[in-house]
């Protein structure tokens, strides 16, 4: 009899990796301008696909380093909501990872005035795009509005390196970029989440004359990178223990047969001592808004780490679902208060399998009772709080059956 074991895997990743992708190398007219597709994941979140794309019908390059423009990298945002500052923060440690140094002055200055030009959080659907056009320039652009230029050609090389450097954050990443068989599912997912006219109206009016903020240089004294953790193994039963499923009284999995796995802190890059970023000003500017993007990523990584380590201890595994083989991924929202208090959780995002909700909706409730947030990060609260007193937080959790 073949033996099964059952898995829990939590794609956690450590914030830079985790991509699934996918290319095209020959398709469909309507496909002919795109040559890579990734989803990037940050602890345990789909945020954005990542697409390659030619402005021109011309074959795939060997070398992406060596290609020629026009061509654009786009970020696709699937998230139901994120920061800009959190998504050029992985940008640039992507970057910097790949490399081994810090992004250089055109590229921090590139990346400030997009931080700058986008006024509150990105959406499902929002598209921005870092363009080299014929003329050699770089733009970026989300939905069509200019929020950035430069002649620099090694801002847009520090980007895409980051996605297909040897050096990069992933080997399994760079090894997918450079196939060229595309995932359909993939190709389903970016083409389900475009943005509205509603959306690219709003977008469109940040550029009205009005109260702007002006930017500022901010100088910021960094420790070492320590990204939040290596990839969480998730929750383990051994082979032997499945045998003994349909004999057990209990409806779910877990028990002193339950394994989880050791996860330390990576050091992977170190910041240089101090960083100029170029960061909105406000009056009643914050510490946490006068951070870097890189360090703002990092803190904000660590802080999802710690939420999904709580919830993660108390996920059991329906016995139902492991004998029919369900699967699923879904996504909680934790409510709570500045302080830590829980306000409610809820169920955001269905599996599609109300006892698989149900079994994430209990672990979350029992692991929040049980040891309540405390010293809540501030970058926690700027990330998930529009208002500064109630904080939203997404779990995504994945229920999976491995062979």
């Amino acid at each position: 009899m073949r033996k099964q074991i059952v898995r829990f895997l939590l794609a956690i990743g450590t914030g830079l990796s985790c991509l699934v992708v996918a290319n095209v190398a020959s398709a469909a007219i309507s496909e002919a301008r795109l040559i890579g597709m990734a989803m990037h994941h940050e602890t345990g979140r789909n945020i954005y696909i990542g697409a390659l794309h030619y402005d021109e019908l011309v074959p795939r390059p060997d070398d992406l380093m060596a290609a020629t423009g026009p061509m654009a990298m786009e970020y696709r945002v699937v998230a139901r909501r994120t920061s800009i500052r959190s998504l050029m923060g992985n940008v640039l440690l992507q970057g910097e990872l790949a490399t081994g140094h810090p992004p250089g002055a055109s590229t921090i200055e590139f990346a400030g005035d997009i931080m700058a030009n986008v006024k509150g959080s990105l959406y499902a659907g929002d598209s921005l795009e870092i363009r080299i056009n014929k003329d050699a320039s770089i733009v970026a652009l989300l939905g069509g509005l200019e929020l950035a230029r430069t002649k620099a050609r090694e801002v847009a090389d520090y980007f895409l390196i980051g996605w297909v450097g040897e050096g990069g954050p992933s080997t399994a990443f760079r090894n997918s970029i450079l196939s060229t068989e595309i995932d359909r599912s993939l190709m389903s997912i970016y083409s389900a989440h475009t943005v509205s006219d509603e959306r690219l109206a709003t977008i469109s009016a940040w550029s009205e004359p009005g109260d702007a903020e002006a930017p500022v240089a901010v100088t910021v004294v960094s420790a070492p990178v320590a990204m939040a953790s290596a990839p969480i193994e998730g929750l383990v039963l051994p082979a032997e223990s499945k045998t003994k499923l349909n004999s057990a009284d209990t409806d779910t999995i877990a028990g002193s047969s339950v394994q989880t796995g050791g996860v330390e802190p990576v050091l992977l890059a170190s910041l240089s001592p101090s960083r100029e970023m170029m960061l909105p000003e406000a009056e009643d500017q914050t510490a946490e808004e006068a951070i870097d993007a890189m360090e703002y990523s990092q803190r904000l990584a660590e802080f999802n780490t710690l939420v999904l380590r709580k919830v993660y201890s108390h996920i059991r595994y329906p016995r139902a679902a492991v004998r029919r083989n369900i699967q699923g991924t879904l996504e909680l929202d934790l409510m709570v208060d500045s302080e830590g208090g829980v306000l409610d959780i809820t169920v955001a995002r269905s599996s599609g399998h109300s006892m698989l909700d149900k079994s994430a909706l209990k672990a979350a409730r029992e692991a929040f009772k049980e040891a309540p947030l405390k010293d809540i990060d501030q970058v926690a609260v700027a990330e998930y709080s529009e208002d500064g007193n109630q904080l939203i937080i997404p779990i995504p959790i994945s229920f999976v059956l491995t062979e």
